[in-house]
């Protein structure tokens, strides 16, 4: 976390005014918020509580540190600007959904992170696409997960209307079935999925990842639920608390004992996840290779940037009623 470009936004006014001009100009996502719409009632959840924008010290290591957590939203650049607009709104939706609470038990705190990961990966990944078809053709070049539910003709200017209709008019429920579908897949015995397709290894990761990530975090994860009831108790004194309170938690967050001497904060959880989360991209990679596709090699923000060609996977058989 660079402090020579830590952005401070305290207020809700501050929040809107900064993430508004983040996203792909004249882009969907950027006309909802103007137009106080979807993407607008996501950030105004988000601004409920002071935000921290800022570049990274080290992206291999803070790509994959879960940042939002601590309410710190890392900026990046993608060739795609519609990629990296989901980018945000993910890692948004991960702070905006996020409850705290002080002398949490292990267990609770893992089904907390479980759910907290669930929802923002299913937003992002695959919700956002029924408040925007057209956003669709905008991001991958490649199949996706959820062209099986909205595209499953294979054609991305020709969205399931059925599917469209149900989630205008009862959005919460559609979002828990696909919540549930997904789900499905990655709790599904090996031999009831298509191991051999890389979009299930790439979804079956998350609770892979999570658990590792449970491990490695098990003897803190309390500093950091401690520290963000300390804000959320602090901002309730106004303009004046929240700015006090934003300020308070940036000293928490470069103070020596979580930030060393890196820059990075939580130094040592940040490389351990690092190093335990490319042990589990080069399952996908040697998955990919098996195909006769090119592996997406996650080593550094830069690389991600890249497009990569899949070949068109069937649709999954439990979408026939969305």
């Amino acid at each position: 976390m660079k402090l020579e470009t830590l952005r401070k936004l305290p207020h809700s006014d501050d929040i809107h005014n900064y993430v508004v001009q983040l996203w792909t100009p004249g882009g969907p996502i950027h006309e909802s918020h103007k137009k106080e719409g979807a993407v607008f009632r996501l950030v105004e959840d988000f601004a409920r509580m002071p935000r921290i924008f800022a570049e990274m010290t080290d992206p291999k290591l803070e790509w994959t540190h879960f940042s939002p957590w601590w309410s710190v939203i890392f900026l990046c650049s993608y060739a795609n600007t519609h990629i990296r607009d989901l980018r945000y709104l993910h890692e948004i939706k991960h702070a905006a959904s996020m409850a705290y609470s002080e002398n949490m038990t292990l267990s609770t705190f893992r089904n907390k992170i479980r759910d907290n990961e669930h929802e923002a990966s299913a937003y992002s990944e695959m919700l956002i696409y029924l408040d925007f078809p057209e956003l669709r053709a905008m991001t991958f070049q490649h199949p996706i997960f959820m062209d099986r539910f909205l595209f499953p003709e294979g054609d991305l200017s020709k969205p399931k209307e059925h599917l469209l209709n149900r989630w205008r008019r009862e959005p919460d429920l559609v979002a828990k079935e696909l919540q549930f579908i997904r789900a499905n897949l990655l709790t599904a015995k090996s031999e009831h999925v298509d191991m051999a397709d890389p979009q299930v290894t790439w979804l079956r990761r998350y609770p892979m990842q999570g658990a590792e990530w449970i491990k490695i975090w098990t003897p803190r994860y309390q500093l950091v639920e401690n520290a963000m009831v300390q804000m959320r108790r602090d901002r309730g004194k106004g303009k004046i608390g929240r700015t006090a309170a934003l300020d308070r938690h940036i000293d928490f967050l470069t103070s020596k004992d979580i930030c060393e001497t890196t820059g990075i904060p939580f130094f040592a959880e940040a490389q351990a996840f690092r190093q335990s989360y490319d042990k589990l991209i080069s399952e996908y990679d040697r998955k990919m290779d098996d195909k006769g596709l090119e592996p997406v090699k996650h080593t550094t923000a830069e690389a991600m940037n890249k497009t990569q060609k899949l070949e068109k996977l069937s649709a999954h058989p439990s979408t026939a009623n969305l």
